[in-house]
């Protein structure tokens, strides 16, 4: 394909996000495809869509496009709720998912709200990151994201930001995109980057991963 399709599509984002599904499958071992949908193809878009390459570095954008589908779900309510999404198998994975699938990882890597759950501040980013790792490995199931988070109920607190052993809650009016309401948690995503597209792009250092 040669050309700009939606906001910010073009053939250099095709070729990014196919070429990090590569990646993916240089990196784990066995069967890529055999590791959970949201991650394989969250990451595809994270580094394919709304990127910028500079020397050895990929400089991640905003995916426009993927934002507002996102930002539409969420301001009507129907966003795909994160206990679904990483259990959805591939057969039923479609562009509606992808937008969510980037909105939690992006959310997870780049917020610097602190997550408490449990009484326990959680590290999204460690989180993350280890979740990946043990993909490497093999395929980890969804209840071990849930783990790695902090147990049963943890996406339900992650999507509205809160506390939910009773202690209130955390920024529930949190303003989203151009001053619209917005929730806390995973659903603040579209706030989170709105600030990164003001404020510019996070780096990812080819070489380190």
């Amino acid at each position: 394909y040669h050309g700009q399709f939606g906001e910010s599509g073009n053939t250099y984002g095709v070729l990014a996000h196919e070429g990090t599904h590569q990646f993916e499958h240089r990196m784990m071992k066995g069967e890529f495809m055999t590791r959970p949908i949201w991650l394989i193809e969250g990451l595809a878009v994270l580094i394919g869509d709304g990127h910028r390459v500079k020397g050895r570095k990929i400089e991640i954008g905003i995916p426009r496009d993927r934002l507002a589908v996102l930002q539409r779900a969420i301001r009507a309510d129907s966003y795909r709720k994160l206990k679904e999404l990483i259990r959805l198998p591939q057969a039923t994975f479609g562009g509606f998912e992808y937008a969510h699938a980037w909105g939690l990882i992006y959310y997870m890597l780049f917020s610097k709200k602190p997550f408490v759950y449990a009484e326990k501040e959680i590290q999204l980013s460690t989180v993350f990151e280890s979740y990946l790792r043990d993909n490497l490995e093999q395929a980890a199931p969804a209840e071990r994201f849930e783990q790695l988070l902090g147990g049963p109920g943890v996406l339900e607190a992650l999507e509205e930001g809160r506390r939910p052993q009773g202690r209130g809650s955390v920024d529930t009016e949190r303003p989203g995109v151009n001053g619209t309401p917005g929730r806390c948690g995973f659903a603040a995503v579209e706030g989170v980057a709105n600030r990164r597209i003001l404020g510019g792009a996070g780096d990812l250092d080819i070489e380190a991963l």
